[in-house]
C-alpha cells in the first residue's frame, strides 16, 4: 500500500473510530433500566391517585385545612411562645420534682392551662405548613407539644394526689388531645410524636396507680381515660405526608446525586444506614451520569411511587397485625437488595415502616393493657387479687403476636404484659411502675402494678 493510501485509510477509518470510541467513553449510552423506569412514571402516578392520594402539595395542604374558628394550631403555637417567654420548658422539667414545679407554674400562670383547654376543644389542628418545601420542611411545634403533654400530665398527677380525680381525668384528656394533634400532618414523624405523647400520659397514670391502685375512684379514672382517649390514626394516613415530601424533593435529589458518592461513599452510607455499601458503587455513578437529570428524576419518582403503592397495599389489607408486620418486614428487606440506580432515591428517603408499625402496635397494646389493669383491680374488690389475676390471664387478644396478654402475680402486685413480637414469654417488664415498660433482655412489654 502506498504511503498516501495509508494516510487516507487512517484519516477515513482509524481516526473516526478513535473519535467515536472516545465520544462513547465520554458519553456512555443511557442506562436502559433508568430510561425504562422513567417511561413508567405516568402509570405509577395514576396508580397512586387511584388510591386517593395526591402528589400536589397545594392540594395536600388544602386537605389538611381546618376552619379558622375550630383550629388548635395557632393556640398551641401561641402557648409554646408564651412559655418560652416565661423561661421555657427546661425550667419546668430540669432537676427533680417536676410535678411541684408544674403546679407552681400553673398557680402563677393559670392562663396557660386555660389556653390548652381551649385548644383541646377544637376539632382539628393545622400549622399551615408549606408542603412545597418537600424534605426541607420543619416541624418546630412537635418538641413543644410533647412538653405541653408532659405539663398537663404532671398537673393531673398533682390533682390525683389530692384525690381530685375528675380534675385529673380532665387534664389527662387535654394532654391526650394535644398529643393527637401531632398526627394531623399525616407524616411518620407526627405519628411517632403522638405515640411518644401517649407514653408520657400512660407513665403519669401508672404513677397515680402506684399511689392508690386499690382506690375504686382511681380505677374509674383509668377506665374512663381508656374509653375517651383519642385513637391513633391508621398507619396508611402517615404515607400521605411522606409522599408529598418525597415527590416534591426528587428533582433536587437528582441534581445532587454525584455528591453522594464523594468522600469514599461516607455520605451515601450514612443516608442509607450502610445498607447500600456494596450495591451502589462507581457503576451506579456511571449509570446516573449516562442520563439527563430529568430522566433520572422521573425514574426515581416512578420507583418511589411503586414502592409506596405496594406498601400501602400491605398495611391497608385485611389481615392480622402480626401477619402484616411480617409481610412489611419481608417487603422492606427486599427493597434493600435493589441495586438499580433508579432505586437509590427510594432507598434513601423511605421510612422504616416496620419500625413504625412496631411502635404503633405497642402503643395500641399499651392502652388495651391499661384497660385490663383497671378490670383486674375492679374484680379484685370482689374476689381478691390472686383470683382476679387468674381470671383475666390470657383472655384479651394481643395483636402484636396473635396470642393473648398475660396477667400474672408479682411481688408486689401483678403484671399485665405482651410477650412481644418474638412471642417468647420472659415474664413481662423488669421494673415496677414507670421505670421501664419493657423487659431489658427480651421483647416483653407492659405494666407491673404494685398492690397491697
Amino acid at each position: 500500500m502506498k504511503p498516501s493510501t495509508k494516510v487516507i485509510v487512517v484519516l477515513a477509518v482509524v481516526v473516526p473510530a478513535i473519535v467515536v470510541s472516545v465520544w462513547r467513553l465520554m458519553n456512555p449510552a443511557p442506562d436502559r433500566s433508568i430510561v425504562q423506569a422513567a417511561s413508567e412514571l405516568a402509570q405509577a402516578k395514576a396508580e397512586i391517585e387511584a388510591l386517593g392520594l395526591t402528589l400536589d402539595p397545594v392540594e395536600f395542604g388544602r386537605r389538611l385545612q381546618v376552619p379558622v374558628d375550630d383550629d388548635a394550631g395557632p393556640i398551641i403555637q401561641e402557648v409554646a411562645q408564651d412559655i418560652f417567654t416565661l423561661g421555657g420548658f427546661s425550667e419546668l422539667f430540669s432537676g427533680e420534682d417536676h410535678v411541684a414545679k408544674c403546679v407552681e407554674f400553673d398557680r402563677l400562670h393559670p392562663e396557660v392551662l386555660e389556653e390548652l383547654r381551649l385548644a383541646a376543644s377544637k376539632s382539628g389542628c393545622d400549622f399551615q405548613r408549606d408542603w412545597s418545601l418537600g424534605l426541607n420542611i420543619m416541624f418546630p411545634e412537635f418538641a413543644s407539644m410533647k412538653s405541653l403533654v408532659k405539663y398537663c400530665s404532671h398537673l393531673a398527677e398533682a390533682d390525683a394526689l389530692e384525690k381530685q380525680y375528675d380534675s385529673a381525668l380532665e387534664k389527662l384528656l387535654i394532654a391526650d388531645r394535644i398529643a393527637s394533634f401531632s398526627d394531623a400532618d399525616r407524616t411518620v414523624i407526627g405519628h411517632l410524636v403522638t405515640i411518644a405523647g401517649k407514653i408520657i400520659i400512660e407513665s403519669a397514670i401508672v404513677r397515680i396507680l402506684m399511689e392508690e391502685s386499690g382506690d375504686p375512684a382511681v380505677q374509674d379514672l383509668v377506665r374512663e381515660y381508656v374509653v375517651r382517649a383519642a385513637q391513633l390514626n391508621q398507619l396508611d394516613s402517615c404515607l400521605e405526608g411522606e409522599l408529598i415530601m418525597a415527590s416534591t424533593s426528587v428533582k433536587e435529589f437528582s441534581e445532587t446525586y454525584e455528591q453522594l458518592f464523594s468522600d469514599d461513599q461516607r455520605i451515601l452510607n450514612s443516608l442509607t444506614f450502610g445498607k447500600n455499601e456494596t450495591r451502589h458503587d462507581e457503576r451506579t455513578l456511571k449509570s446516573i451520569r449516562s442520563v439527563e437529570r430529568r430522566v433520572l428524576a422521573d425514574a426515581s419518582l416512578a420507583v418511589y411511587l411503586r414502592y409506596l403503592g405496594e406498601l400501602y397495599g400491605h398495611i391497608s389489607r385485611d389481615a392480622s397485625w402480626d401477619e402484616t408486620m411480617a409481610d412489611v418486614a419481608a417487603f422492606e428487606a427486599s427493597l434493600d437488595e435493589a441495586a438499580s440506580p433508579s432505586d437509590l432515591f427510594m432507598q434513601i428517603v423511605r421510612s422504616e415502616m416496620s419500625i413504625l408499625m412496631a411502635a404503633h402496635g405497642r402503643s395500641v397494646a399499651m392502652l388495651e393493657m391499661l384497660a385490663l389493669v383497671a378490670d383486674v383491680l375492679d374484680r379484685t374488690r370482689g374476689i381478691g387479687l390472686a383470683a382476679a389475676v387468674k381470671e383475666h390471664d390470657s383472655t384479651v387478644y394481643d395483636r402484636i403476636n396473635g396470642g393473648y396478654f398475660r396477667v400474672i402475680m408479682a411481688d408486689p402486685g401483678f403484671k399485665v404484659y405482651s410477650i412481644g413480637i418474638d412471642a417468647i414469654d420472659a415474664g413481662g417488664t423488669d421494673s415496677i411502675g414507670r421505670d421501664s415498660f419493657h423487659n431489658e433482655s427480651r421483647d416483653d412489654f407492659g405494666y407491673w402494678i404494685p398492690y397491697d
